[in-house]
């Protein structure tokens, strides 16, 4: 998904490309080759896996504070 915000272009993380990076980390790739493959900067892909990790791990399902 293609986002316009004040002249920039952005590229928002879809549900598949959570599940991606779920299924990547399961199997030992690395955040930096995660975000190469998928075509976005590695603090992006950082950032996500932050925020929707828990003590178990990343959870592609988890919700963010911003849609509670």
């Amino acid at each position: 998904i293609l986002r316009v915000e004040m002249g920039k272009c952005f590229n928002q993380i879809t549900r598949e490309d959570r599940i991606v990076i779920s299924h990547l980390l399961k199997i030992g790739v690395s955040k930096p080759k995660i975000a190469e493959q998928l075509n976005f900067h590695r603090s992006t892909i950082y950032r996500k896996i932050e925020r929707r990790s828990n003590r178990l791990g990343y959870r592609s399902f988890l919700t963010t504070r911003s849609w509670l």
